[in-house]
This record gives C-alpha cells, sequence and structure tokens, in this order.
C-alpha cells in the first residue's frame, strides 16, 4: 500500500475507520496525502445497496464531504497508550469470573491494530 501511495500527487485519502486505520492512516500520509478517517457509524447511511468492497468504497466517498466529522488519526504515541488501558481493563481480576474468551477478543484487536497476527486458538 504504501508503494502505492508513494506514487501518487499528494491528495485527500479517506477511509472507515477500524482498529487498522490509524496505522494505515499514518503510512498513506507520510508521502504527503491528507487523511480522512470516518467513523463507521457516519459512512453505514450512505451504503446504497448490498453490502461489498465496491458498495463500501462508494460509501465512503460519498461521504467524505469537508462537512463531514472526521476522527483524526492517532499518532503511535497516542495509539499505544489507549490500547494499555483497554487491555488493562480486561485483566482485572475481579473482572475474571466467568467466560475469557471477551478478554481475548480485546488482546487480538489490540494487536491485529498494528498489524500483527496471532496464531487462533482452538477449544
Amino acid at each position: 500500500m504504501l508503494s502505492f501511495f508513494s506514487q501518487q500527487p499528494a491528495c485527500v485519502v479517506a477511509m472507515e475507520a477500524y482498529g487498522g486505520a490509524h496505522v494505515r492512516g499514518r503510512e498513506a500520509g507520510k508521502p504527503g496525502h491528507e487523511m480522512r478517517l470516518i467513523p463507521s457509524a457516519h459512512v453505514k447511511p450512505f451504503v446504497t445497496h448490498q453490502k461489498g468492497g465496491m458498495a463500501d468504497a462508494e460509501a465512503i466517498c460519498e461521504a467524505a464531504r469537508p462537512t463531514m466529522r472526521f476522527v483524526p488519526v492517532k499518532s503511535a504515541e497516542t495509539q499505544g497508550p489507549a490500547m494499555v488501558l483497554r487491555i488493562r481493563g480486561t485483566s482485572d481480576p475481579a473482572a475474571r469470573t466467568g467466560d475469557q474468551r471477551p478478554a481475548l477478543g480485546i488482546w487480538a484487536g489490540s494487536v491485529r491494530s498494528c498489524h500483527r497476527v496471532l496464531p487462533t486458538l482452538r477449544d
């Protein structure tokens, strides 16, 4: 992805905000592009037909208006402590009363948002 964006002239790049969007936004913004992350809730009203890559791309283009509220791209220094706080909240011994799968999901999601891959766990 970085090689593609480095070959393009500076422009506005809009994408839906998700766990890994901040990492991708930082990478795509390095060559001088203006990054606009749009919350999923703001993109959804613009999806006109079946869910899919093309429909999502069309909805993001429609939602990327200058009047839309955008999510600022978090720096690594900002994103790291936020993940630590989220993970720390799941490792509270008082909260370990039942199923640990939700906590594992938060851990895995935090790692995936940094574009690292975890092996799958089998029951």
